[in-house]
């Protein structure tokens, strides 16, 4: 087959499998599950349930977000728009692109869950820029390319990147000492840095992450509390896209709180060991084998790859999408063997 003929059908043929899923706008991509996996909590202002954190500290958090984030943004080409819905009573937080806008949407009602603190929001909100900064792996969004680091990614970003760089200016000495530090994440932190500043920063981590962890366990109706000693002992074939479970996502959050690497490293979107700590070469700190494996590359349910309809390498990153293709045209290349 000639190379244009191939580009028409294949194209065309995309056109329809996308528009069959739902696929067609490349211009706004919305991470439509959240930060949190899909729940019908609803926490408005001054309801009986509220507890979490003020006003005043939800728009500290942001402020601190777009001082940072702005101008990295920027840079990239792109604006940051940080949408402050303290109002909104949903408990959830999301990310999404429109065109060259970078968006964080951040809800009142997750701010008011009992469960979140400052450290916690501060988390949350890192998290989502995560999305957009966190690097590989990425998450394949079909007709618009892969441009969302995945849930790990995001969360290990977080700790790794971003709260050490919202923390800096704080008095994390004295916030950590009145504070309950569990021994492991004390030794830990001592163990992985050098200096008082960043082993308070590591331990002050530890506190955003019990916050996120047990807001996770309250809505996923956890029976099992997690700590930072009982780390999930599972490991996935192919890295997973979608959010671990609750001790799997407290396990990332602690393993970049020690990985010792600087935060001005940046992660790269193509090289996952870039900026990070690496199994086999660092001691700790390396993304957890409970939703990463480092022998699978691309997304789409993390591994990618894969023969599409009749066992060729799928070019895509989402093999039912290449299925549904072959389907249509079975005389693609990557439809044969």
């Amino acid at each position: 087959m000639g190379r244009l003929k191939f580009l028409t059908l294949a194209a065309s043929a995309l056109l329809l499998a996308a528009t069959v899923s739902g696929a067609v706008d490349t211009h706004n991509h919305e991470l439509c599950d959240g930060f949190l996996p899909p729940n019908d909590m609803k926490i408005p202002v001054g309801s009986h349930l509220a507890g979490g954190i003020n006003e005043a500290a939800f728009n500290e958090v942001m402020d601190r977000i777009a001082a940072k984030y702005t101008d990295v943004v920027k840079a990239k080409g792109a604006t940051l728009k940080i949408n402050r819905l303290w109002k909104d009573a949903t408990v959830n937080a999301s990310a999404q692109q429109q065109g060259g806008t970078w968006i964080i949407n951040m809800y009142g009602g997750l701010a008011r869950h009992t469960a979140t603190t400052f450290e916690g929001m501060a988390l949350v909100a890192c998290h989502e820029m995560g999305h957009h900064l966190g690097g590989a792996p990425k998450i394949d969004q079909i007709m618009g390319g892969a441009w969302a680091s995945n849930e790990g990614a995001s969360d290990y970003f977080a700790t790794a990147k971003c709260l050490r760089d919202l923390f800096s200016q704080d008095d994390n000495a004295d916030i950590v000492s009145k504070a309950q530090i569990d021994p492991l994440v004390k030794t830990q932190c001592e163990k992985q840095f050098q200096t008082a500043f960043d082993r308070d920063i590591c331990m002050r981590n530890s506190l955003a992450a019990e916050s996120v962890a047990y807001l996770f366990q309250d809505l996923s109706k956890d029976s099992k509390k997690p700590s930072f000693n009982t780390p999930d002992p599972s490991k996935v074939s192919k890295t997973d896209d979608s959010h671990p479970a609750t001790q799997c996502r407290m396990d990332t959050y602690f393993a970049g709180a020690i990985c010792p690497v600087a935060s001005s490293v940046d992660p790269s979107d193509t090289d996952w060991k870039v900026g990070s700590c690496v199994e086999g070469v660092d001691e700790l700190g390396w993304r957890p084998r409970c939703w990463f494996n480092p022998d699978s590359t691309g997304g789409g349910g993390g591994g990618g790859g894969g023969g599409g309809g009749g066992g060729g390498t799928c070019p895509l990153g989402d093999q039912a999408l290449c299925d549904a293709m072959c389907q249509i045209m079975p005389e693609l290349p990557f439809c044969t063997e």
